[in-house]
């Protein structure tokens, strides 16, 4: 079983005393300490811990290390929620661009209040480099039909809303697969939670949760949710059409024989990758106006502008463009003005 526990904790992260290795904690250490000098600001950092499974006996191949960085979130800005954002944001960005491993795991960066409860039967302080929380060996009865039995539909799901999103759909049918994918990624990081706080870390939705993510599909999810919204919001022909007679005497593969002079009609898997800073391209333009970043064009413009953590009510310009971004904490998302 995947998920069966271990006699003894991981070799690649914790020495024989079940200290983490040296050279492990020092690079957690200075990884935390980049992240936190890229936030441009004070903080009173509490502590810098390693939690979830690799800081306990039901790691797999699989286990990220998770580094929360844990502080008062109210040192940047009163308005907690939008720090939140902001940071998981961050986070997000910082997770893709980052593919650091070490001991054989991948490293994931969480930030978290000091304030926020944190369910963790194993969780050990770089700081003082010392156990908070030490994990019991345990012997936990694992319903793997029930764990098979659902991660297997919500994949099947999966794949279901990732064919409707490639074929060509209205505005609104985009939309309301953005809504489906958006629902399912909250139910699934909802229930693994509940599944956390009631029965612990080999309850069914916590290790449904982890069969999904190993198994690349979260990714998949989360990916499907940022195509979705772009066609929800494109201004491209095919996207604008209403469903009416013509539409509904098109199909996909009739579009295969059409001229490829029209470039509204070239099949995607024949079309160049769009320019990833298109958005900014097209208000360069303009004499004023915004553009909606989705999160992977957020990440794509804060490599080519080298821009760093945003703060909230904060704005960085876009060299000498005349074009500032921020967050919109009402739309939920990066946005570009000017």
């Amino acid at each position: 079983m995947e998920f069966a526990p271990k006699t003894e904790l991981s070799s690649g992260i914790f020495d024989e005393t079940e200290k983490i290795k040296s050279n492990v904690r020092e690079a957690l250490l200075k990884i935390a300490k980049s992240v936190i000098d890229e936030l441009e600001t004070d903080i009173n950092v509490k502590d810098i811990v390693v939690t979830g499974s690799l800081a306990n006996y039901n790691y797999n191949e699989y286990s990220d290390i998770d580094l929360h960085i844990i502080f008062d979130f109210k040192d940047i800005n009163e308005d907690e929620d939008l720090v939140k954002k902001s940071l998981d944001c961050n986070k997000y960005v910082w997770n893709l661009r980052h593919n650091i491993k070490l001991g054989g795991h991948e490293v994931e960066l969480y930030y978290q209040d000091i304030d926020e409860p944190h369910t963790a039967s194993g969780m050990y302080s770089l700081l003082k480099n010392d156990w908070v929380v030490k994990p019991e060996k345990s012997n936990p009865k694992i319903d793997a039909y029930t764990i098979a039995k659902k991660s297997n539909n919500y994949k099947k799901f999966i794949k279901f809303l990732e064919k409707e999103a490639s074929k060509l759909v209205t505005k609104a049918y985009a939309s309301k697969l953005n809504k489906l994918a958006t629902s399912l990624l909250e139910k699934l990081k909802e229930g693994r939670k509940e599944g956390l706080e009631d029965t612990g870390e080999y309850s069914v939705n916590n290790l449904v949760f982890k069969v999904l993510r190993n198994k690349k599909y979260i990714e998949r999810l989360k990916t499907l949710i940022d195509k979705t919204y772009d066609k929800s919001i494109s201004e491209s022909y095919l996207m604008s059409l209403q469903t009416g007679p013509k539409m509904r005497h098109m199909h996909p593969i009739g579009l295969s024989g059409l001229s490829r002079k029209n470039p509204q009609f070239v099949p995607d898997m024949h079309k160049k990758d769009p320019s990833s800073f298109s958005k900014l391209e097209d208000l360069k333009k303009c004499q004023a106006g915004k553009r909606v970043l989705s999160p992977s064009e957020f990440d794509k413009l804060k490599k080519r502008y080298d821009i760093d953590l945003i703060l909230p009510g904060k704005h960085k310009m876009l060299g000498n463009t005349g074009i500032k971004v921020y967050y919109d904490s009402n739309l939920k998302r990066f946005v570009m003005e000017k």
